[in-house]
């Protein structure tokens, strides 16, 4: 991937014999190159077989002859060399084969292996390492984005109905104070026409009580 870094690391076992004791110090180097042969980078990094006295190696022996003779473990080592800790893809020659070289042809070696990391920063680090907590995070965050999306697209459906209906609202109640106020003046009117009438006086006997006398 053009943009990212990252670190090459090879891990080699050696087997714990007279001859790589013998050698000692060795070379071990990586070379990467594109798909036309050409050279991109290489890297090389020295090593040896750690040292252990004949005390140590007696007494190592000693407790570990049950798993040799089982199969569970060998007379081996493994050695690790960080080759590359910032590697850089080139866009011009992107890297398709690595070439691993030991300098020493009388080394004797029974596997090696070549391991590369991405040096993940950031989101794709959390992505990469805790992939169970990003994934609550990402659904979270969409769920939460969603429900204001959906929050401020009713609010803004809602405010729209309301701004229709209040036209006619306010039509209504200017009819209803129109109605109150033509009540009202009906009203007092109608109370001063019955304050300004004047009655004719009746005078009532107690023998005719319904006639009036003349």
């Amino acid at each position: 991937m053009i943009g990212q870094k990252y670190k090459i690391t090879v891990y080699v076992e050696l087997p714990e014999s007279p001859v790589n004791e013998e050698i000692g110090m060795f070379m071990l180097c990586v070379r990467l190159s594109d798909k036309f042969g050409y050279l991109v980078s290489s890297s090389c990094r020295p090593s040896r077989l750690r040292y252990m006295s004949q005390l140590y190696r007696a007494v190592h022996t000693l407790f570990m002859v049950p798993f040799y003779l089982t199969g569970f473990s060998a007379e081996k080592q493994l050695i690790q060399l960080e080759m590359y800790t910032d590697f850089e893809e080139d866009q011009l020659h992107p890297v398709t084969d690595i070439y691993f070289e030991m300098l020493n042809h009388d080394i004797q070696i029974y596997s090696a292996n070549i391991n590369i990391f991405a040096n993940l920063g950031g989101l794709r680090y959390l992505m990469f390492h805790w992939p169970i907590v990003s994934a609550c995070l990402g659904i979270g965050s969409t769920f939460l984005f969603v429900f204001f999306v959906f929050s401020m697209s009713w609010r803004h459906i809602y405010d729209s109905e309301v701004y229709r209906s209040e036209p006619n609202d306010i039509l209504a109640r200017t009819a209803i104070e129109q109605l109150d106020e033509f009540d009202s003046e009906d009203k007092s009117e109608i109370s001063d026409d019955l304050s300004k009438k004047e009655f004719i006086p009746y005078s009532f006997s107690s023998s005719s009580p319904m006639i009036p006398e003349p």
